[in-house]
């Protein structure tokens, strides 16, 4: 009977995750198909930035429970979350990238079931309390944000028992690329709430550009006292020494490989020379889309030879 009971409970909770999956939207997920063809960071950049971050979720007793990384566009920021959210060790619950003009991921509509349902998935425990939830009313993924943030992620992390070895983090990146400021407004007032809350353990990393509806709510309570704000524009995080290490890098790549497949392409790579006032032009934007931009270029012509 006991077994009999829990293959019922087994098919039960299959059954629920399945209607929450309809309200999912699983493209601006960390590890989506979609995901696989945007930038990453290049190793050996952002290193200071990523383990500033690794050291404020590892922290047990940190004065915040939300991190907002902002910075101008093309600083690499999106890159950035998408390297910690594929980091191992980290007690990882998920993430949502919003991207302007993708279909969905430009709303606020799915944000909290699709987090819901990879801490579900990700999170010891959270499985049955979300598919509880879900066979309670399985119209939840239709409820308005508020209520499915509160039924679907907070009330379900209330039940853990306190033996988690740390806090679950949660990354939102791209938060300017949400349609309306008062969708944005919505989601750092929703999120500000559940870090007042300590009873629920999850940290929240918010990537942003500064702008300044964003930066007003960052500035009003309940996250003015609970944010740690962290600066890719700073100058702590030497973004020039990272763009002249990837584009080095790139170029020398390019050389490589051009040597052996076409030679003639070879000779027409910029010369040390060359090379150092490209460096010095694409570092005076301390953005990474410029020599991204660039390299591209390079590749492209490359390939069309």
């Amino acid at each position: 009977m006991p077994q009999q009971q829990t293959t019922q409970n087994q098919c039960v909770c299959r059954a629920s995750l399945h209607t929450l999956a309809e309200g999912v939207l699983p493209e601006a997920m960390h590890d989506s198909a979609k995901r696989e063809q945007r930038p990453k960071c290049h190793p050996g950049t952002r290193v200071s930035a990523t383990e500033d971050i690794i050291r404020w979720i590892e922290d047990p007793n940190p004065s915040s429970t939300v991190l907002w990384v902002h910075g101008a566009e093309g600083v690499g920021k999106t890159a950035l979350m998408q390297r910690i959210a594929e980091l191992e060790g980290i007690y990882y619950g998920g993430s949502f990238f919003f991207e302007r003009g993708e279909s969905g991921q430009d709303v606020i509509r799915y944000l909290f079931s699709t987090l819901a349902y990879q801490l579900a998935l990700s999170t010891p425990g959270m499985r049955e309390h979300v598919a509880s939830a879900i066979n309670w009313d399985p119209l939840l993924t239709k409820k308005n944000p508020a209520c499915q943030l509160q039924t679907l992620i907070v009330e379900p992390m209330r039940l853990l028992p306190r033996t988690l070895p740390r806090p679950v983090v949660i990354i939102i990146d791209g938060l300017n690329e949400c349609k309306g400021r008062n969708s944005q407004h919505k989601i750092l007032q929703l999120i500000g709430e559940v870090a007042e809350d300590p009873t629920v353990h999850i940290r929240f990393i918010i990537a942003s550009r500064p702008e300044h509806q964003i930066c007003y709510m960052f500035c009003e309570e309940p996250l003015l006292s609970r944010t740690r704000p962290l600066d890719l524009d700073s100058e702590d995080y030497d973004t020039a020494a990272d763009i002249e290490l990837y584009v080095r890098e790139q170029f020398q790549s390019l050389r490589e490989s051009s040597r052996d497949v076409m030679p003639h392409f070879g000779g027409i790579l910029p010369s040390e020379q060359e090379l150092e006032e490209l460096v010095e032009q694409l570092c005076a934007y301390r953005q990474f889309a410029y020599p991204g931009a660039v390299i591209n270029f390079c590749y492209g012509s490359w390939c069309a030879s």
